[in-house]
């Protein structure tokens, strides 16, 4: 999944940012001032993660959260305070949030809540992303099919997990190589590369990765 992370604390930015790393392939930083800017492309991520002491306001004193939700951004969003007041926690969701954690926390936790607010937007109940007879444990992030393990490479295993995250949408190739190589100027090429190596591995499995001329791929159950 893709995380837009938005903290002012240069110093927590960075911790918490080497802790998302670890969790997710593709993780961006913004300065939570910069929230209200009409530039940020939120169409290029799952989720949100707004940490917040108190909650930022725009330039006309007006809260960022409910200043996005009035501009119908209805991306996920999860809110990291230190306060744990019952007050704090009702505010937050009032104005827009999606969930609300505690600092600190515990990583482990952090990825689940990220992961529970993805597959909710998706329309998901269970810990579990599925296409056919492939299945994706968000939780221990292992890929099945029929209940057997897929070893597979960490580039493999970026763009499974981006393919079945929107399961029967066209993923574009620029998206795909953001996803897979986040921290590197690769060649669109390479997405070709992992592509057909993913083939041969789902061939015999029921599920397939479909190319859609001009727009890029999707994952697809065979009929």
């Amino acid at each position: 999944m893709r995380i837009l992370l938005a903290e002012q604390d240069r110093c927590r930015s960075e911790s918490l940012y080497q802790a998302l790393a670890e969790l997710a392939p593709r993780v961006d930083r913004i300065d939570e001032s910069l929230l209200s800017s009409n530039t940020i492309e939120w169409q290029n991520y799952e989720v949100l993660l707004l940490s917040a002491d108190p909650l930022p306001v725009t330039d006309n004193g007006e809260s960022i959260l409910r200043h996005l939700r009035a501009r119908d951004i209805r991306l996920p969003i999860l809110v990291l305070a230190a306060g744990n007041t019952i007050y704090e926690r009702v505010a937050a969701l009032n104005e827009g949030a999606d969930d609300f954690l505690s600092k600190p926390f515990d990583d482990a936790e952090l990825y689940a809540r990220v992961c529970a607010l993805v597959r909710r937007s998706r329309g998901g109940r269970y810990p579990r992303l599925q296409c056919g007879p492939l299945s994706l444990n968000v939780a221990t992030r292992q890929f099945t099919f029929d209940g057997e393990p897929i070893e597979l490479s960490p580039r493999e295993h970026a763009m499974l997990t981006a393919l079945i995250l929107h399961s029967g949408e066209v993923l574009s190739k620029a998206n795909m190589t953001s996803r897979i190589f986040p921290f590197e100027d690769a060649h669109p090429k390479l997405v070709e590369v992992i592509v057909h190596r993913l083939r041969r591995r789902l061939a015999t499995h029921g599920v397939e990765i479909v190319t859609v001329r001009g727009q890029g791929y999707r994952l697809v159950v065979k009929n």
